[in-house]
């Protein structure tokens, strides 16, 4: 079986997906474009209060707790846990198209032994609103986020909370608590009242970089009043932040009232950090 669906909507518009319970969803195949979908949302719908659980594929391909792939769509309120693979992309919350919002849902339990985990997925959108989230417990031998985001114009990121995101693998990459990455210039982002905590990286290579909030390219970043705790690449032997609390690549960096708080021990050579780390910004 190529695709798996507790629930697909397609081709419409006003679908109201709200108040279910979806567990046990399995794949075996060994395709790379092999997949499970919780709720697949190809048509404008409000996604809200379901309940998903124990998904599990053991081949290639992916796993998304909830796909909202069409403009305008909502996930609200619904929990989402125990998402698990051996080498699948798992995504609890995809949003992939224009003016997408995710906000009150508690996300935990991801975790993919090479593929990459991440709690809520913005990918390719114009505008997204991810507000009152809760992400746990996300482990993978590749990457890890929290929060990705992949967008053109304007996002809002507030009072999420992120906690115990692990790159588990010594050659693995990224453990971010948000990676951030505008892929037009004139992009807004602003990050208020978010709380990150407990960022890992057993990575031992000169890739493996743990990070807060990481703003990765061009674009405004507007970063207030959050809390970063506990981010750790000790055996990370990168010269150029393998700890990193509030870092920017690129744009410009507006960061007001923020709290940072680094901790660990470093093992690998070279190995350096910064609770704030600026390279090739303004601000």
């Amino acid at each position: 079986t190529l695709q798996v669906n507790g629930i697909y909507t397609s081709n419409g518009t006003g679908y109201v997906v709200t108040n279910n319970a979806i567990s046990n969803l399995s794949n075996t195949s060994t395709s790379s474009t092999a997949s499970i979908y919780g709720v697949y949302a190809n048509g404008t719908a409000s996604v809200n209060y379901d309940t998903l659980s124990t998904f599990s594929h053991s081949g290639g391909g992916n796993i998304y707790g909830i796909g909202l792939f069409i403009s305008s769509c909502t996930a609200n309120g619904n929990v989402i846990s125990g998402l698990s693979s051996n080498t699948a992309f798992i995504d609890g919350i995809s949003l992939q198209s224009n003016s997408q919002t995710a906000n009150n849902n508690i996300i935990s339990g991801i975790s993919s032994t090479t593929g990459a985990s991440y709690g809520i997925d913005v990918y390719s959108v114009s505008s997204a609103t991810a507000n009152n989230n809760n992400i746990s417990g996300l482990t993978s031998g590749n990457s890890a986020v929290g929060i990705w985001c992949y967008a053109a114009s304007t996002v809002n990121f507030t009072a999420d909370t992120i906690r115990n995101i692990s790159q588990t693998a010594t050659g693995g990459i990224h453990s971010e608590g948000m990676y951030l990455v505008p892929y037009t210039t004139g992009a807004t982002y602003t990050l208020y009242k978010n709380v990150i905590d407990n960022v890992t990286n057993s990575g031992t290579s000169v890739t493996a970089i743990a990070g807060g909030i990481r703003c990765a390219a061009a674009g405004t970043y507007n970063v207030v009043n959050n809390f970063v705790s506990k981010i750790n690449a000790d055996a990370s032997t990168t010269t150029s932040g393998g700890v990193r609390g509030i870092s920017t690549e690129q744009g410009t960096l507006r960061a007001f009232y923020n709290t940072v708080y680094l901790t660990g021990t470093a093992t690998g050579t070279g190995h350096t950090s910064g609770a704030l780390f600026i390279s090739g910004a303004s601000g």
